[in-house]
């Protein structure tokens, strides 16, 4: 495993997209397509899963502290 205890949002998209990509490559490959198609879906497929699940992760995490924020803000809002 990985020696880090709290991955960001981008190594988490890293980790994520690479075998994603890996397996649209050689399932490209075996295919039938050959070496240079299965790299450029590698790339493509790799680039595409990063872009989705960085944005995707960046929206969930902001939607999840925008509440504990709010949450916060009304808790100190109260006690005045």
């Amino acid at each position: 495993m990985l020696p880090v205890k709290n991955f960001s949002p981008q190594q988490v998209a890293v980790v994520t997209c690479f075998p994603l990509g890996l397996l649209g490559g050689i399932a490209v490959y075996f295919y039938g397509a050959g070496i240079l198609p299965a790299l450029i879906f590698f790339i493509l497929l790799s680039l595409a899963s990063y872009i989705f699940i960085y944005f995707m992760i960046q929206r969930f995490v902001y939607r999840k502290i925008k509440i504990i924020y709010k949450l916060i803000y009304q808790t100190k809002a109260s006690k005045r």
